[in-house]
């Protein structure tokens, strides 16, 4: 694996953006500063995760992790045929030192390949009408490589991550799931009726004979 710099990034989005649509330019940068659900008003979000290795630059420690969140912010402006992307690649810290530093991933070309790919088809998706069907994380590395000994950085996660694509489909949520099911009101459910006695049926027949009787008089 490798560390791929802002440029190469930038090259392999442009080759892949020019062979799907060669008439809109698009440009693709590295940034830092961008958060999740806080894309600048008109702007796209789209997250994946990704596989790569990190290494410690303290204590020397290497990690594998299929948790390497990549997030994109993009644009496309149809007056001038031009789109811009942001992208961040979030680090994580070495769980095997006190360290502060945080690790930033190497990725191999396959795992560039894919991320890209994925980022191309979304936008493809959401302003051209493409379909759109996310390629899955795939391990590269044996089942005895540590993976996972690191902590993202910068990243609060909540569940699972949201790849805010369109054609994905998920489960309602609770409070979704009330307003599409009626609930059963419990005071107008009749509750159970118990068998007569001997005594309320002797009543009863008492009270028909003599709702009998008077209506034959008033007759």
């Amino acid at each position: 694996m490798a560390v791929i710099n802002g440029y190469k990034w930038e090259q392999k989005f442009q080759e892949q953006m020019r062979q799907e649509i060669p008439w809109v330019k698009w440009t693709l940068k590295l940034d830092k500063n961008i958060t999740p659900d806080s894309p600048p008003p008109g702007w796209m979000q789209y997250q994946q995760r990704a596989f790569g290795r990190f290494l410690c630059a303290l204590c020397n420690r290497s990690w594998t992790s299929a948790q390497i969140i990549t997030l994109c912010h993009f644009y496309l402006d149809p007056w001038k045929s031009q789109g811009q992307v942001l992208m961040r690649i979030f680090a994580q810290k070495c769980n095997n030192c006190s360290s502060w530093r945080s690790e930033n991933p190497e990725f191999s070309t396959k795992s560039v390949t894919r991320i890209l790919k994925n980022l191309v088809q979304y936008i493809l998706h959401v302003y051209y009408g493409y379909d759109f069907e996310e390629i899955l994380v795939i391990w590269e590395v044996p089942l005895d490589e540590p993976p996972n000994r690191g902590s993202i950085v910068g990243f609060a996660v909540k569940g699972s991550l949201k790849h805010q694509t369109k054609s994905s489909k998920s489960l309602p949520s609770s409070r979704e799931s009330c307003r599409s099911s009626p609930r059963l009101r419990e005071d107008i459910i009749p509750e159970p009726q118990r068998p007569l006695t001997a005594g309320e049926k002797l009543m009863l027949i008492c009270i028909v004979v003599l709702c009998l009787i008077l209506g034959q008089i008033l007759h």
